[in-house]
């Protein structure tokens, strides 16, 4: 495989990106943003990625390329950024969908928007995803530990993602990287209604 380069995500990218976000976050994406719906679902996210500010948009993405070609996506930020985001997303979603589907969006992510996802010392890393053509050649471990370097530039020595419970591919590639489970919460009324489990929160320091 030739190197991998990584390059800042720009608003060209939204359709590669919103497919490749869509992969890492699944039935979670439709409940959430698609009524169940996976096109829906796709078009709310790559509206998100062509806004400024919020935790999918594009300024936080990173894009990785073979030959040229996007493989795989990184998007992430400081802990304290990621806190200032929550409102302009809301924001965003209310302009982009209308009051009814914004109400609706509450509801469904009461239970996740409870959890503290990570601390202002830490960098987080939100989405890590690689299209599967490419899966299994290191690619995900080298968005990783880009990752890293980003947090170290930002004198940040700890860094933190979550993972779905049922997510055990992900989680032994975090943990053969140096992660480790802080934290698990289980959402019952997700798992109910849509299987899913809950999420579990990892933080690896830097050395």
């Amino acid at each position: 495989m030739t190197k991998p380069s990584i390059r800042p995500a720009v608003p060209q990218d939204a359709l590669i990106a919103s497919h490749l976000i869509y992969m890492s976050m699944g039935r979670l994406a439709d409940f959430l943003f698609g009524s169940n719906n996976p096109v829906k679902a796709k078009n709310v996210l790559r509206d998100l990625f062509l806004q400024q500010r919020n935790r999918f948009a594009y300024p936080f993405t990173d894009v990785l390329e073979v030959n040229n070609a996007p493989a795989g996506l990184l998007q992430s930020y400081s802990g304290q950024m990621m806190q200032q985001l929550a409102r302009p997303m809301g924001r965003q979603m209310l302009a982009l969908n209308g009051l009814a589907a914004f109400v609706q969006f509450l509801w469904k992510s009461l239970p996740l928007a409870v959890i503290r996802e990570v601390e202002t010392d830490e960098y987080f890393i939100n989405t890590v995803a690689v299209l599967p053509g490419f899966q299994g050649q290191g690619i995900g471990t080298h968005l990783l530990l880009y990752a890293e370097e980003k947090a170290k530039e930002q004198d940040l020595l700890k860094c933190s993602l979550s993972v779905a419970i049922d997510n055990d591919r992900a989680r032994s590639l975090y943990e053969s990287l140096g992660y480790q489970v802080v934290k698990t919460t289980r959402l019952s009324r997700m798992e109910r209604q849509i299987g899913y489990k809950g999420i579990q929160r990892m933080v690896k320091v830097l050395g």
